[in-house]
């Protein structure tokens, strides 16, 4: 008798599990989006020489914010920054408007928006950038960066930060050098 509900149990919990499982994979779920920043290239194909706009981006489609402040890391013996934009921004205040250093390969700023902002794929920067030598080179973020929500109070949160990763290649001889440079 005890054998009997022994396997009673474990069919049920098989079937507990088989149900659980089920579920996860066929039941429909909403995960809420976190807020995150990144880069935007339109052609990942770079060359030496090459000059390329990068826009930076943020979505947040599950919080309002109103205020970027960071500084974006970059590797300066591949890349160099010729300008940044703020033309076409979601962010009209520029406490810190952006400052590059090609010395340091750092852009450091703060924009901010009136109102806050909502939604996906919101341009936050134009940066142009010279592809000096071939190689791996990255773009990142400096620890610290920090987006503000749009709650009055000044509370920061976390963003999801997503580096770009380039490799700059070789000219081949027929390629001609690309200049993004008049956007």
């Amino acid at each position: 008798m005890k054998n009997s509900k022994f396997q009673f149990k474990i069919k049920n919990l098989y079937f507990l599990i088989t149900i659980f499982t089920l579920s996860f994979f066929f039941l429909p779920f909403t995960v809420k989006a976190a807020t995150t920043i990144y880069f935007d290239l339109e052609n990942p194909v770079i060359y030496e020489g090459d000059t390329f706009l990068v826009d930076l981006k943020i979505s947040t489609p599950d919080k309002s914010i109103n205020v970027v402040d960071g500084t974006i890391l970059y590797d300066n013996s591949k890349l160099e920054i010729k300008e940044v934009s703020t033309g076409g921004s979601l962010f009209t205040l520029w406490p810190k408007p952006p400052a590059f250093s090609n010395e340091n390969g750092t852009l450091s700023f703060v924009g901010g928006i009136s109102g806050g902002f909502q939604g996906e794929k919101g341009e936050v920067l134009k940066i142009i950038f010279l592809a000096k030598n071939e190689g791996e080179a990255k773009i990142d973020f400096l620890d610290g960066f920090s987006v503000f929500l749009n709650d009055g109070q000044g509370t920061g949160i976390n963003p999801w930060l997503r580096p770009l990763s380039l490799n700059i290649s070789k000219r081949p001889t027929e390629i001609p050098a690309k200049d993004e440079w008049q956007f």
